[in-house]
């Protein structure tokens, strides 16, 4: 990717502004078209990480059919519906009130191996005597609320149904276009 690409891209002017909302035109460099940005999905990477919630979006034929509202994504042959995020910003190491709103990605590993998903924070905190579990990364305040504590690389999305917010190391955008040559909308994600 040129530099002058590469400092365009969505993932760039994020760490630049610190916050993104989905709307406006963006162009995928890959398919060389031009698209609406109409939300974000968090996203875990890394091999040694079990297949998590939102990566099977990417594991799925990108032909196949898409149901998209506005809030949830599901592919027509998969069970689970994904959140759609409609904002997405740095946590700049911010603290984060848990509970059964907040979706916690970044700590997913082996600790939580066969928990359901996505990982609520009221369902992370019931699992706090697990072994392995990321004390370091919560505090808990003189009214016994507990918080997680984000990291400076992490981001927060926010803006979905029902006041839903989850921090994640990574994210996808999800893009429609309208292809020309068949006059038909598509969507897809797209690393960011």
């Amino acid at each position: 990717m040129n530099s002058q690409l590469q400092l365009s891209s969505i993932r760039e002017i994020l760490l630049n502004k610190g916050e993104i909302y989905a709307k406006g035109r963006v162009k995928s460099e890959s398919m060389q078209e031009e698209m609406s940005l109409i939300g974000f999905v968090p996203y875990l990477e890394g091999a040694d990480l079990p297949l998590d919630l939102y990566s099977t979006l990417l594991q799925c034929d990108l032909n196949a059919h898409l149901i998209v509202t506005p809030f949830f994504i599901r592919y027509s042959d998969d069970k689970n519906i994904y959140p759609v995020f409609k904002s997405i910003s740095l946590t700049n190491g911010n603290k984060y009130k848990v509970n059964k709103n907040l979706i916690i990605e970044t700590i997913y590993g082996s600790w939580v191996k066969g928990a359901s998903r996505p990982l609520y924070g009221d369902y992370i905190i019931s699992k706090r005597n697990w072994k392995g579990f990321p004390s370091d990364r919560f505090e808990t305040d003189e009214n016994k609320d507990t918080y997680y504590l984000s990291k400076e690389q992490e981001f927060v999305l926010t803006n979905s149904l029902g006041d839903i917010v989850c921090i994640s190391d990574y994210f996808l955008c999800l893009c429609s276009f309208i292809k020309s040559s068949n006059w038909y909308a598509k969507l897809y994600c797209f690393y960011a």
